[in-house]
């Protein structure tokens, strides 16, 4: 770290009384400090509870800039997302942090909406979403860990497996992110519910995941119907309105 020099005007008066009358006489001198031999605690650490280590040796001023996403929020409401910045310097270790929070207002209008398969599958538990989404509690004490049907698999892990053209998966993934949707508050139609039961019916009725050729139509049928009402050409709408970026 590069020290700053810094001095001033150093001025000396002296009076002298003759007795008859004063003198005065003055004087000054320039003088300047130079860089100091030891400089103590010159950089810092700083670490965000939203962002983590932002710096781990700052050493000047700075600020730190960066966008994140928060929510989407399902019901109306007041939400908050509260963050601390924090410091601990680098030779002594001494400690500081400030803090602050962000209210987020859902008015009451916005309704419930619906999420995709790829919000699902990234906000459970498992992440890699940062703030999962308790909606999953609603499959059972295991959430995304429960079995799916006769799969084999998970929940998170048939998401985790991509369709390939296998209308099984194309089917369960557009069905799990629908009945999320629904048992999370989302309103859903006639179309979806008849949807939603006769997947329930197909699934249950598959062994593994190979459809006949009679069933993988359905099940494209079927999943059109859901993606839809999840990316919101029908239902409620999709979330995206209700995603609120912090800067």
């Amino acid at each position: 770290m590069a020290g700053r020099v810094m001095g001033g005007t150093n001025t000396v008066t002296v009076v002298v009384d003759y007795g008859f009358g004063d003198k005065t006489v003055s004087d000054d001198a320039v003088y300047a400090f130079g860089d100091p031999t030891t400089v103590t605690d010159e950089c810092v650490e700083v670490n965000d509870t939203l962002e983590g280590q932002l710096d781990d040796e700052l050493c000047d001023d700075f600020t730190f800039m960066y966008e994140r996403q928060v929510g989407p929020y399902n019901a109306a409401g007041t939400y908050y997302v509260d963050n601390t910045a924090s410091f601990v310097t680098n030779d002594t270790g001494t400690t500081g942090d400030d803090d602050a929070q962000v209210v987020i207002t859902v008015p009451e209008d916005s309704g419930v909406c619906t999420l995709t398969q790829g919000y699902w599958k990234t906000h459970s538990e498992a992440g890699p979403a940062a703030h999962p989404d308790d909606g999953w509690d609603n499959v059972g004490v295991d959430a995304q860990d429960t079995m799916f049907y006769n799969s084999g698999k998970t929940w998170l892990e048939v998401f985790n497996t991509a369709p390939a053209g296998n209308a099984y998966y194309i089917l369960a993934h557009q069905y799990m992110a629908a009945w999320l949707n629904v048992s999370n508050g989302a309103d859903s139609t006639a179309a979806v519910d008849s949807a939603l039961a006769q997947a329930d019916v197909l699934l249950s009725s598959v062994t593994g995941t190979t459809l006949t050729k009679q069933q993988t139509t359905l099940a494209k049928q079927l999943a059109a119907t859901l993606a839809s009402y999840n990316e919101g050409s029908t239902g409620p709408g999709h979330c995206d309105a209700l995603e609120p970026v912090i800067r």
